[in-house]
């Protein structure tokens, strides 16, 4: 018996990570055919409209292309998203233990936000560096992401593989804080508002979570766009020395709109992305809770 419930208790207690990584998966399906898109519109040095890179992408590479290297992302999101969603949650119950409350502060929440961007930071670089550089190949230089990220490897180090750490650090920490602390706020909102309907109540998560992706992205779109183009950079002939040469060169050729380059498809794409990552999400938790919680009583 005892094995058992060991089984279960370790379930249990990495609840919050694998209840992520079903989010994580959830965000991937629905969002993956927007961030190519995307990609493609911060990278591209001309002016080109939503509609045109549709046409071009599906007219030169087939509808298939929009799930181009889908793989990495499968694997990567369901892993992200659940460190992500983890250390946030994980953050929050040790604050609430220390300091003995049942509701944090805004500030106890954004000190939760730091911590859970600063940890996603160091996973995220590289994952999303090996990404954007697969994401905008037009020839086969790499025949997979593996061999992406091996290459790369091979010829960089672990340095290469970490190109344009700070400006990741300096969107995730941001980033994190609004997303999380936003969603958490709404949802407290939320759950007084309808606490006697729980029909409501159970689907509050696709508002909340809608909405925090939307604010995500709105707070950290332009250094998410330089970072782009440092990953997508060259490494033999770089045209950026770093985030902050990016930013001018980027503002003096193309005007600080282009900063905002592809913000329309994010947005769009941030929407149902989060609204059906944090329902995935707090479904599969509270089935979990519920699966597992009765061997801890």
């Amino acid at each position: 018996m005892t094995e058992i419930q060991t089984s279960n208790s370790l379930v249990y207690k990495l609840r919050d990570y694998v209840a992520g990584s079903v989010g994580g998966i959830t965000q991937v399906l629905i969002g993956q055919p927007f961030d190519t898109i995307k990609v493609r519109l911060q990278s591209s040095v001309t002016k080109i409209s939503i509609g045109e890179c549709l046409k071009d992408l599906i007219h030169n590479e087939g509808v298939f292309a929009f799930y181009k290297g889908v793989a990495s992302p499968l694997i990567c999101m369901s892993g992200i998203v659940s460190i992500q969603f983890g250390m946030f949650q994980n953050s929050m119950r040790i604050l609430k233990e220390h300091y003995k409350v049942k509701e944090l502060s805004v500030p106890q929440l954004t000190i939760c936000g730091i911590l859970c961007g600063i940890g996603c930071s160091i996973i995220v670089g590289p994952m999303e560096h090996i990404r954007i550089k697969m994401q905008l190949m037009k020839n086969k230089m790499y025949k997979n992401t593996i061999d992406c990220a091996i290459q790369v490897y091979k010829q960089y180090g672990v340095k290469g593989l970490y190109k344009g750490q700070i400006s990741t650090i300096l969107r995730e920490i941001p980033g994190e804080v609004a997303y999380f602390v936003y969603y958490e706020l709404q949802m407290r909102y939320l759950r007084k508002k309808y606490q006697d309907n729980p029909t409501i109540l159970k689907y509050c998560p696709l508002f909340a979570g809608g909405l925090a992706g939307l604010v995500f992205w709105a707070v950290i779109y332009p250094i998410d766009t330089l970072k782009s183009r440092i990953q997508g950079d060259s490494f033999t002939e770089p045209k950026y020395r770093g985030l902050l040469d990016a930013y001018q060169k980027t503002v003096k050729n193309e005007g600080f709109n282009s900063l905002f380059k592809g913000f329309t498809v994010c947005a769009i794409r941030s929407i149902p992305v989060n609204a059906f990552g944090f329902l995935a999400f707090e479904e599969t938790k509270k089935l979990i809770e519920r699966k597992y919680s009765n061997s801890h009583h």
